[in-house]
């Protein structure tokens, strides 16, 4: 009673027809969903017991796989190849590997000026929105991540994608 759960959704779209639920995440995974990324079978859900990664290899039968839980709150998550990128502590990008989803752990991070409002991943680039700028980091070795390029002057800036070496931001 009164209490919110985390409900993972999958839904078949190969007909025009009315959607179909086709599974959801069993049990209490913590609360509202506040982020999400998916990269291959896995989904990567943030909410607030912190990240929880979620096997969909089955999607009538998703499964909690493994989560990541560290002091601070998270934000923003991304994930490509092995590597989870997740916002931490308002101004940190952590990066965790992946690799082995029940056992998560952090292997580098990027500690900017200003709260990270938004990110997206490319092959080798990470796009990190704060309030008022675009952050490029070159990603190609996530252990290490550095700054490669700075766009200033996006006031209110909310949201980022990027494909390839272009980064679109809704300001």
């Amino acid at each position: 009673p009164g209490r919110r759960f985390t409900r993972l959704v999958g839904s078949d779209m190969s007909t025009k027809q009315a959607l179909e639920l086709v599974g959801r995440v069993p049990g209490e995974p913590g609360g509202r969903v506040g982020y999400m990324a998916l990269n291959g079978n896995h989904v990567y859900l943030v909410n607030a017991d912190g990240l929880q990664v979620v096997d969909v290899s089955n999607p009538a039968a998703p499964t909690v796989v493994g989560s990541y839980r560290p002091r601070g709150d998270l934000g923003p998550v991304a994930a490509s190849g092995q590597h989870v990128y997740v916002v931490a502590d308002e101004n940190c990008l952590a990066v965790l590997d992946a690799s082995k989803p029940p056992r998560l752990r952090r292997v580098g991070s990027s500690t900017l000026p200003d709260r990270l409002m938004g990110l997206a991943l490319t092959d080798k680039h990470a796009f990190v929105l704060l309030s008022e700028s675009l952050h490029v980091l070159d990603a190609s070795d996530p252990t290490a991540l550095t700054e490669v390029g700075v766009c200033a002057g996006l006031e209110l800036a909310g949201s980022v994608t990027a494909d390839g070496l272009l980064a679109y931001v809704a300001a």
